[in-house]
């Protein structure tokens, strides 16, 4: 009996490191993953405080899901700058974006944030470019794009 919960937990834990490793994951997981950081690491570079959050892997019926762990169920990534702004980042490579952006907006209906405040979605486009969209009022409204690992502001209007 004891040596056979030794080895269930030696393969939930042999299980575990291939998840950590990758192996498991769908590339659209890895490829989502793979942003998230990225996201975490270009802010860590540029000063900020940068945390990105984890994914979960559940047993469940003998196959092993991935489950979101998300910060408020929606941001990926959680940054501070040295002058104590907040960024709250959702970064995404699909197409999905509509769907986010209603997402964000119904979970912070009527929440107005100070300036020292961002709430976020940054969209990898195709080439690779980075187009990053600031919470305004009650919509999103593009504020900038990284392109080759630099930062281009765009002019706001609201």
């Amino acid at each position: 009996m004891v040596e056979e919960m030794r080895l269930k937990i030696l393969n939930i834990c042999q299980e575990n490191a291939k998840i950590a490793k990758g192996k498991i994951m769908s590339s659209r997981q890895k490829k989502g993953r793979s942003f998230e950081l990225w996201c975490r690491d270009w802010l860590r570079k540029n000063g900020w405080l940068a945390e990105a959050a984890g994914k979960k892997a559940m047993k469940i019926g003998g196959k092993i899901i991935f489950r979101g762990n998300d910060f408020f169920g929606v941001f990926d990534v959680i940054a501070i700058s040295p002058k104590g702004k907040i960024k709250f980042i959702q970064a995404t490579t699909h197409s999905g974006l509509g769907k986010k952006e209603k997402e964000i907006l119904n979970i912070f209906s009527g929440v107005e944030f100070g300036p020292d405040i961002s709430i976020e979605i940054w969209v990898k486009r195709k080439g690779g470019d980075i187009c990053i969209q600031k919470k305004v009022n009650n919509h999103f409204q593009e504020i900038g794009i990284i392109k080759r690992g630099k930062l281009y502001e765009l002019h706001q209007t609201d």
